[in-house]
């Protein structure tokens, strides 16, 4: 994975070198076995590279420690290192090209380097290394920007082309690899991720973003469309790449979206939708059991991951898979265990139980690491379960991320909307099909739950909009809303509508870049196989009556995978999916917490009374009181302590 950090200046100047090398100490978590510099003028066109005294032993560069300091310069690039491809001194960056071309640092994958190697040599292309960074380097000499439309992976990267003297930025299709940027008069400024910006420019340069901060309190989510909750800080679009100008602005392209229309039932057979799902999927995940390092898979019990776990087993891996274990009726190992004894002679499995005390040992280091308030005290649980796997040897897994979000299969976002979306349209066959057999509720005594489920389909009763229920203005603990108004315009629309919102500026932009700084704190690498963009490309095609059927969400995924796992799994009725106890934790830890809060000044919060209404908080909205609770941590340990 890696991680980078660099800038493009407006102007030529001599910089010290500790304003990259501070960056990179900062990021060192995210890459421990090497580290290395690349400066460059544009205006003179004359480039350096420096190895540090943290760079891989054998590297043929002037020692950064010993030179006089850094030359006059607009273009900086910081690599850390962490090794998965050609574990090498071979694999160093900031990667130069034979004849100093193109000079490139990135952190991420390339899934595919393999057949771009090959095709690249037909054209005539000689590589010195095995790594997947010689090959995305010499892609873009041979194809240009286009190049990204044929990488199959994740990355976030910096490019300088040499004989352009101009700097390229680029993220993937998804944003799997986050990328944070500063613009300001001075230049651009970039960095895997924002504590880095904060080493090259200062903490007390940036100022909290309070419409950011009120869409977590209100909504649960973070980093709507390329906001942080810094005003100055933000991602990089994914799917898009830029050219810095000299006078400091972008010229940003979009390369990558995914598809906008949609097959009739007509138009594609089931039989059909469900084999190519199943061989795109095979084919992912063979491709992203591609390391010179061993790779794991963590599993949750759930359809998504076991699925994962099943196509590694039949194409005759040896597999370590790896699973939490919370106290009942939290507990889902037993679907995990259930998955893993389908391959009895291919899947071993691990089970973890997630240290009681881990948020009060580690909390603070974690919130600082963090940079931003976080969901729920579960990451840093999770993060328990990939140092496990580390201990074990390991240096990436397959995740089971991204299949919720393609095969509609949340029951709020996806499977209430499209009720809706049926009724407008008058398709009263579909929407009862779907409404009476929903699986995850039986309809109850004299039809209770139908008559639930009609009143949140129609707006009433439960409104499902209202994620976070308030307690009554006096009562509440939180400063008048000051949401972003996409925020509404995102949860009135259709279920095509939060399908599209959601891949793109909405819920994946928090949920890859958590997962992404959680795990490589580690580091370990998350791969992700259900967001191949061949996989979304073609779901994304498909009737969405294919994703909702018959009352089951992710219809089509079980169809397709149904020979693969036991029924208990491919037809199980509902998941929770590493499911945490907020609730019973909260009430355990409440002295504790309250005590952690008592010093605390933040003005979006009041905290006598969090602290007074902290148990009807707790009772009535859990994960409220915890998104309240974490602004607050992590305003005291970012803006309290400046």
């Amino acid at each position: 994975m890696c991680g980078i950090a660099g800038y493009e200046l407006v102007s030529s100047r001599t910089e010290k070198a500790e304003d990259v090398l501070l960056a990179l100490r900062a990021l060192a978590h995210r890459g421990p076995d090497d580290e290395g510099l690349s400066y460059m003028n544009r205006e003179t066109g004359e480039c350096h590279s420096f190895r540090t005294n943290c760079s891989v032993p054998g590297i043929e560069q002037h020692p950064l420690f010993e030179a006089s300091g850094p030359f006059n310069h607009t273009t900086c690039f910081g690599h850390r290192r962490f090794q998965i491809i050609d574990p090498t001194k071979n694999g160093h960056q900031p990667f130069w090209t034979n004849n100093k071309e193109v000079c490139v640092a990135f952190h991420g994958e390339i899934y595919n380097f393999v057949e771009l190697r090959s095709e690249l040599e037909e054209l005539g292309v000689v590589f010195k290394t095995s790594s997947d960074t010689e090959v995305l380097a010499y892609s873009y000499l041979e194809w240009g920007e286009s190049c990204f439309e044929r990488l199959n992976g994740f990355w976030a990267l910096c490019l300088h082309d040499t004989r352009r003297r101009r700097t390229l930025i680029a993220r993937d299709r998804i944003g799997e690899a986050p990328l944070y940027f500063v613009q300001s008069d001075r230049g651009t400024f970039w960095s895997s991720e924002i504590n880095g910006i904060f080493s090259l420019l200062g903490r007390d340069s940036f100022t909290v973003n309070p419409r950011s901060v009120s869409d977590f309190l209100r909504h649960r989510q973070r980093d709507f469309r390329s906001e942080t909750f810094y005003r100055e800080i933000n991602t990089f679009p994914p799917g898009s790449h830029g050219w810095i100008r000299p006078d400091g602005s972008m010229d940003v392209t979009r390369f990558w979206s995914p598809p906008l229309d949609r097959l009739k039932p007509g138009d594609i057979p089931v039989h059909e939708a469900a084999s190519t799902i199943r061989d795109i999927l095979d084919d992912s995940v063979r491709i992203r059991l591609r390391a010179d390092v061993n790779v794991a898979i963590q599993v949750s019990g759930g359809l998504d991951s076991s699925v994962l776990l099943a196509l590694s087993a039949v194409q005759g891996r040896q597999v370590d898979a790896y699973t939490l274990s919370f106290p009942e009726p939290y507990n889902e190992s037993e679907y995990a265990i259930k998955a893993a004894e389908h391959y009895p002679d291919q899947v071993s499995i691990h089970i973890i139980d997630p240290p009681a005390d881990e948020f009060f040992e580690h909390g603070n280091d974690f919130i600082n690491h963090m940079a931003e308030p976080f969901h729920s005290p579960n990451l840093v649980t999770t993060n328990a379960i990939w140092s496990e796997m580390s201990r074990a040897g390991f240096r990436a897994t397959l995740h089971g991320s991204g299949g919720d979000e393609i095969f509609a299969g949340y029951t709020r976002e996806y499977f209430i909307p499209y009720l809706r979306d049926l009724l407008k349209c008058g398709d009263l066959s579909k929407f009862s099909s779907n409404f009476l057999r929903f699986s995850e509720r039986n309809a109850g005594p004299l039809g209770v739950d139908l008559a639930f489920r009609a009143g949140i389909v129609m707006g009433g009763v439960g409104a499902y909009e209202s994620i976070f229920e308030r307690v009554g203005s006096r009562d509440d603990p939180a400063a008048p809303e000051m949401s972003s108004p996409e925020f509404h315009n995102v949860l009135s629309g259709s279920a095509e509508d939060r399908l599209l919102k959601t891949l793109s500026d909405w819920k994946m932009n928090y949920q890859l870049r958590s997962d992404n700084q959680n795990s490589m704190l580690v580091p370990m690498e998350l791969r992700l196989p259900f967001l191949d963009h061949r996989l979304i490309d073609f779901v994304f095609t498909l009737p969405f009556e294919y994703l909702i059927r018959d009352g089951w969400k992710k219809w089509i995924l079980r169809v397709a995978m149904e020979d693969l796992l036991p029924p208990e799994i491919i037809w199980r009725r509902r998941k929770m999916g590493f499911p945490f106890p907020i609730e019973s934790w909260l009430a355990l830890h409440r002295e504790r917490i309250i005590g952690l809060l008592a010093d605390v000044q933040c003005p979006f919060i009041d905290i006598v009374k969090l602290s007074n209404r902290y148990e009807a908080l707790r009772r009535r909205n859990s994960n409220y009181l915890w998104c309240l609770i974490s602004t607050a941590l992590w305003w005291k340990n970012h803006q309290q302590a400046l």
